[in-house]
């Protein structure tokens, strides 16, 4: 059974501080303790089938770049939005369309557009920040969001002044990390993360309010710190979360989710943040696989069918004669018809001709990894 999760502001609007402004606590070593609602259960084991059921749907090369685009372009834009970016969501979808197809953007090119194209980076690269983490992965990350974007010259390097959150009414509501701790506290909670004892959403959300409490840069905070929860989902198990509209769920009552942090570092009392971030995740779920359904092709194909796709996800290419070694019950003849079929339903592509012949998963992707990679 789905939960509704209606009129989240009012039953969060609750955790509130009463004064400020709040000043980070050090936590080295970093070991919180807590304890959960027993509904924190069902929203996680809703989550995990919720990836499970989206990683089984096989959609055509175009279906899948138009809804994938569609997700990044949201993600990305409630993301910058809210540090000032103001390009509206059409035109980030319009340059994110582009840049999918290989359009290019000169080394030279700053400011909101080239913000767009650096969070490909983080989106796209798979392979690039596996676990475990250390500092490099941190300042890394940062350097590739904010390269041409921030005009300062000490993106990638953790900030060497005190820094106070500021609302935009004016008012000091945090005072985050002093600058002569932020690599001592960074190290100490990226070792907490590599030996976390809790489950993949909550390791993720504890990680990500402790970046933002610790705030190790000067700009950008913010961005890097979703993007490595992002990251940290995927790499934690949660692989089908980059499908999702998280941020959007996260980000639209901005107040609330400042309100929620700065909550947390007032008291120590996770619950409230991982509920919050647990239900937005959840809804953007339950949106992806109402979008991806609609252009599911798996129910129209056959076993041998959905596990030859299954075999091509994880390999470059392959010939006829492997995939027959992959379903030896039905002949060569009976292989190439399905791959055939399955290449005319836009899930596979061929290359080369005759006996150098290669079969491949259709990646709209493919030429956009390749070329970030040489970045």
């Amino acid at each position: 059974m789905i939960i509704d999760y209606n009129n989240q502001s009012i039953e969060y609007s609750k955790y509130k501080v009463t004064e400020y402004p709040v000043h980070h606590r050090s936590k080295i070593p970093f070991g919180p303790i807590f304890r959960l609602n027993i509904k924190y259960r069902k929203v996680i084991e809703q989550i995990r089938a919720a990836d499970a059921e989206l990683g089984k749907m096989i959609l055509s090369d175009t279906d899948y770049l138009n809804l994938v685009v569609g997700t990044y372009s949201t993600n990305v834009h409630w993301s910058v939005k809210v540090e000032g970016n103001d390009l509206p969501i059409q035109e980030v979808e319009k340059l994110s369309m582009l840049f999918s197809r290989g359009a290019h953007i000169e080394d030279s090119t700053a400011g909101n557009k080239r913000e767009i194209f650096n969070h490909m980076y983080s989106y796209f690269m798979e392979n690039e920040f596996a676990l475990p983490w250390d500092v490099t992965t941190v300042r890394m990350l940062h350097k590739k969001l904010l390269t041409n974007v921030d005009s300062s010259e000490d993106v990638g390097e953790f900030r060497k002044e005190t820094t106070t959150f500021i609302g935009k009414d004016g008012f000091e509501y945090f005072i985050a990390c002093p600058p002569e701790k932020i690599e001592e506290e960074m190290s100490s909670l990226l070792t907490w993360l590599r030996y976390s004892p809790f489950d993949e959403l909550i390791t993720s959300i504890i990680f990500f309010q402790e970046f933002e409490s610790i705030h190790p840069f000067r700009n950008g905070n913010g961005r890097t710190g979703r993007t490595l929860f992002q990251i940290l989902l995927q790499e934690m198990g949660l692989r089908n979360s980059k499908v999702c509209k998280f941020e959007q769920e996260l980000l639209k009552d901005e107040g609330l989710y400042y309100s929620l942090l700065i909550y947390t570092d007032a008291t120590q009392d996770y619950c409230p943040l991982i509920m919050y971030i647990s239900e937005a995740l959840l809804r953007s779920y339950r949106e992806a696989i109402e979008l991806f359904s609609a252009k599911d092709l798996s129910p129209k194909m056959d076993r041998s069918m959905l596990e030859i796709v299954s075999r091509a996800k994880a390999i470059d290419q392959f010939t006829v004669t492997e995939a027959a070694g992959w379903i030896p019950e039905l002949s060569e003849q009976s292989i190439r018809m399905k791959l055939n079929e399955l290449a005319d339903m836009s899930v596979l592509e061929k290359t080369g001709q005759t006996r150098s012949q290669r079969y491949r998963f259709k990646d709209p992707f493919r030429k956009l990894k390749a070329d970030l990679n040489s970045i």
